[in-house]
Order: structure tokens, then C-alpha cells, then sequence
């Protein structure tokens, strides 16, 4: 073989479906939990009780009817209350807190504070409006910054200096709070400073339109907060958070993060609830506990040109459809790539996916995947399908993917007619765990779709050598001379010295067909050394 809030977030926390009863193993090595995570519930009623915490049992009871997502995680309680009858409020009831204990509820942001001490049995009561949703979140600590279109920029001037002129407030200090951005299209560069929390709340906290570059941002429940469309999240390192840039909301749209390093927070992006249209490039995301990228229930997203290693999961998409995944590098993950429970008709194209455990992993009714142009590399096991289907392949020339399992004639790869496919096709899922997939074109080297270079050319020759497409070395020597004095010139600038040698590199090729170079090697060669002279 060749080397080569909606606040779900508890939810992500191990688990691969939601109200599904699936069973607790499937085969031999796959164990599929089937309850959620400690700390979080969902439901519709007037009680509500977490009793599995690591922070603080909670228990709510409401006068009336409501749909509550409540959630108890380290250093925050957080709640997203919806109406569930026809009234405009509701009496809510919480114990569960440190007694006689201080603490700082927000309503949907951090203008709208209230304290509050509980009593001596560590309960607090309020009355909660039912006109319209609301997201609660109570944290032990309060302090933020708000930053502004005024003529201080707001806090700015506490912590940088604003330019009003461009609206674009630059640190000059570390910051030990939450930011909050009040006003839409605001730059905030951190100029190489930290946001620091305390393992609560928000790090930034944006509005709409705005941009974020050269930030460190650490030690909070949440890293970066996206609820909002337009915004730009550019060169910033965002670490040892819960989640490092979360995306919330139907409201959360045509996002873009391009450039930042993301690591050693629980999940390094999730993006939840609807937040769809959004774009994520050239990240770093490594070292993330559970998943380096989640989307759920997000749709049409864009993840391009990502580097993605040392997480539980590398990306992690459930119930999320119509995604486009090109150019991403995957590696060293548990699972590289895991599309899961109506994660329907995504694309995913020239994706380097290497030394995971699992290089592609489709769970329940993950269909329609369009899946081509993928370089699969020593993955322990590489594609492993329960219950899925998806296009492994397209027409020629465009193939299917590299599998480096599946690359010799030893392995079943033969290519008789050096078109630069298996002659035989390769099955995915065939280990019979209810789902099957095939790849009819995969092609016999990595990248092998990628227009032809004269590096890839003297690969070639090497390879026909081995396989008899030439059968005399001294043929093959020759040839692999021109290529490198070629490729020589091309780097030393000399164009033309370049094109004569490979129009030599041609001529010789062409004399040979038929006596030293098979027919097939021979137009193959003679095509490409064509394309890279034209090119």
C-alpha cells in the first residue's frame, strides 16, 4: 500500500440523534448512545428538572405552559423560553442555586440586566414575558464592555482608542470582561490583545455587520457569539472555551470566518439552529475535545480550505443539508468527516482526509451525498455507512475519489488502459452494517483530477515503468531527464527552454509508441505534456 443560544449545545456533548431510540451497538465496534448528555432538557410543560449536572441541579416550575430549552453548564444556567398557550406571561420558579448567593441574569443581551440573591433554600422567582421568545442566561459574575457608533465608540475608550471615522475601536489592553458590540458595522481589532474570562458568559458579543480580527479570546462559556447576519471573524485565536464561536439563530447568516485558530475548547465551531449561509475558510481548528466543526440544523454552509485535526470529531453535520466541503485537510480525528440524521444531498470535493480512525462516516439517512475528488489516506477504517446512500463518483473525466487502500493491483487496482482509473470498482460499507456505497471511477494516485504538472508527469513515467506501460528503462530514464530539466527551467524562469524540452519530451514519446511505450501510455503522456506546454 502506498504512504502517503438556541442553547442545544449539551447536546453535541456524545451524541449522534435526538428523540431517536437506536440500538446501543451495531456491529462489533460502533456504540451508539441513545440519551442525551448530563445538563440539559427540552420540552413543553409548566416543570422542568435537571438532576445529572456538573454545575448546579436545577429545577423550574412555571405558572403556564411553556416550550423550555434549559441548560446547566459550568458557570452558566441558560434557558430559551417560548409561549406554549395564549398567555402573555408566566410566574417562573428556579432552585437549584448557591444560597443566599448573588447572581446576574441577562434577557437576550447584556444591556437588559437584573441581580438577584437567592433565598436561604437557594430559590429566585420572576415574572417571565410570553409576547415572544426569550433567551435567559444567569451567570455568577457580571462586568462587560459595550462598544458603540458615538463619540467615544462607548466603553472604546476605556480599553483602546476609536475612530470614528471608520468605526473601528483597536485594543491597547487586555481585556477581563465580556464585549458587547451595540452597533452594526463595527470593526473591533484586538491588535494581537485577549479578551479573558472566568469560565462564564460571552467573550464578544456582536450585532450586525461587524468584524472581529486579531483577537485572543479565552476562558468563556462562550467564545464568540454570532447572533446576527454579516458579520467577519478574521485572524483571531479563540481557545479553552465551551464553545469557541458559536452561531445562533435563524438570524445567524452569511457569516464569514476566515483565518482563525480554533483549539482546545469543548466544540470549536457549532453552528445551530438554522444558521445557514454561512462561510468558514482557511481555519485552523485542532485539539477541540468533542467536534472541531459542528452544523446542526444548518444548511448551505461553505467550508473551504480548512485545516481540521486532533478532535473527537473533524466535522460533525446533523440535520444539516445542502453544505459544500472542498478543499478541507481532516486528520488524526476520531472520525473525519461524520454526516448523521437527515444530513441530506451535501457536497464534499477535494477533501484530503487522512489517519483518522474513520475517514468518512454516514449515520442514518444521510442521503443523497455527493461525495467525488476526495483523497482517503490511511484511515483505520475508511468510509463506514449505516443506513445512507450518496454518488461516489461522477462521468469521466471527472472520476470518483483516491483510496489509498485500493491503489495497487495487489489491492484489486489495476489499470490496464492508463486512463488513471481502477479497472475495478471500490466498495464502501462493505463490512454489512446496513448500508453500502460504490466508488466506480477511483482513481489510482492521489489527486490523480488535478490538471497535469510535470511533477505529476514524472510520477507517471515511474509508474508505467513498474507496471510494463513502458518496458525499457533506459526509455524511462531518458524521459524523466527531459521532465526534470524542464521542470528546471520552468523554476529558473526560461518559459521557452521549458516548452522546446517538453516538445522534445513529446517527440520521443511518439517515436517509442508502439515498440517501447504502449499505445494508451503514450497518448496519455503526449496529452498532458500537450496541456502543461499550452498552459
Amino acid at each position: 500500500m502506498k504512504k502517503i443560544f438556541m442553547f442545544s449545545m449539551v447536546l453535541v456533548l456524545g451524541i449522534f440523534m435526538q428523540g431517536f431510540a437506536i440500538a446501543e451497538t451495531i456491529g462489533s465496534d460502533i456504540v451508539l448512545p441513545d440519551t442525551l448528555m448530563p445538563g440539559m432538557i427540552e420540552s413543553t410543560g409548566t416543570h422542568f428538572e435537571i438532576n445529572n449536572s456538573d454545575y448546579l441541579n436545577i429545577l423550574l416550575d412555571s405558572s403556564e405552559s411553556i416550550t423550555l430549552r434549559l441548560e446547566s453548564i459550568p458557570e452558566m444556567v441558560t434557558m430559551h423560553v417560548e409561549p406554549a398557550s395564549d398567555a402573555a406571561s408566566t410566574r417562573i420558579s428556579v432552585s437549584g442555586f448557591q444560597p443566599s448567593t448573588k447572581y446576574y441574569k441577562y434577557e437576550d443581551n447584556y444591556h437588559n440586566l437584573n441581580e438577584f440573591t437567592t433565598d436561604g433554600s437557594g430559590s429566585y422567582s420572576w415574572t417571565q414575558d410570553l409576547t415572544q421568545s426569550h433567551l435567559v442566561f444567569i451567570q455568577p459574575r457580571k462586568s462587560t464592555k459595550f462598544i458603540a457608533d458615538n463619540a467615544t465608540g462607548g466603553d472604546c475608550y476605556l480599553i483602546g482608542t476609536w475612530d470614528s471615522a471608520t468605526k473601528t475601536c483597536t485594543l491597547t489592553t487586555d481585556v477581563n470582561e465580556t464585549i458587547q458590540i451595540d452597533s452594526n458595522y463595527i470593526i473591533l481589532d484586538g491588535n494581537g490583545h485577549a479578551v479573558t474570562g472566568t469560565g462564564t458568559g460571552v467573550g464578544v458579543y456582536l450585532s450586525i455587520g461587524n468584524t472581529i480580527k486579531n483577537l485572543n479570546v479565552t476562558g468563556f462559556t462562550f467564545g464568540i457569539w454570532l447572533s446576527n447576519a454579516n458579520n467577519a471573524l478574521t485572524n483571531n485565536t479563540i481557545s479553552n472555551n465551551f464553545i469557541g464561536v458559536f452561531l445562533y439563530s435563524s438570524n445567524s447568516i452569511n457569516n464569514t470566518l476566515t483565518n482563525n485558530a480554533i483549539s482546545n475548547n469543548l466544540i470549536g465551531i457549532f453552528s445551530n439552529y438554522y444558521s445557514n449561509n454561512n462561510t468558514f475558510t482557511d481555519n485552523i481548528v485542532s485539539n477541540n475535545l468533542y467536534y472541531g466543526i459542528y452544523l446542526q440544523l444548518s444548511n448551505s454552509t461553505t467550508l473551504t480550505d480548512n485545516t481540521i485535526s486532533d478532535n473527537k470529531t473533524g466535522i460533525f453535520l446533523w440535520g444539516s443539508s445542502n453544505n459544500t466541503l472542498t478543499g478541507n485537510i481532516i486528520s488524526n480525528n476520531d472520525r473525519g468527516i461524520d454526516l448523521s440524521v437527515y444530513s441530506d444531498s451535501n457536497t464534499l470535493t477535494d477533501n484530503t482526509i487522512f489517519n483518522n480512525s474513520y475517514g468518512i462516516f454516514f449515520f442514518y439517512s444521510a442521503n443523497n451525498q455527493i461525495f467525488y475528488n476526495n483523497n482517503l489516506i490511511n484511515n483505520q477504517t475508511q468510509a463506514y455507512i449505516i443506513e445512507s446512500s450518496g454518488i461516489f463518483n461522477l462521468e469521466k473525466p471527472t472520476g470518483g475519489n483516491y483510496w489509498s487502500n485500493f491503489d495497487t493491483p495487489e489491492e484489486g487496482c489495476s489499470d490496464a488502459d492508463y486512463d488513471g482509473f481502477c479497472d475495478s470498482p471500490y466498495y464502501l460499507g462493505s463490512l454489512g452494517y446496513f448500508g453500502y456505497g460504490v466508488d466506480y471511477l477511483p482513481w489510482t494516485t492521489q489527486n490523480g483530477w488535478k490538471k497535469p504538472t510535470m511533477e505529476s508527469l514524472i510520477t507517471l513515467i515511474s509508474q508505467l515503468l513498474q507496471s510494463g506501460g513502458i518496458d525499457n528503462a533506459g526509455i524511462a530514464n531518458s524521459l524523466l531527464s527531459k521532465l526534470n530539466n524542464a521542470l528546471t527551467a520552468t523554476n529558473n524562469g526560461n518559459g521557452q527552454v521549458s516548452d522546446d524540452i517538453m516538445q522534445a519530451f513529446i517527440n520521443q514519446v511518439s517515436a517509442q509508441t508502439g515498440q517501447h511505450i504502449s499505445a494508451d501510455a503514450a497518448a496519455i503522456l503526449i496529452n498532458a505534456a500537450t496541456y502543461i506546454i499550452n498552459n
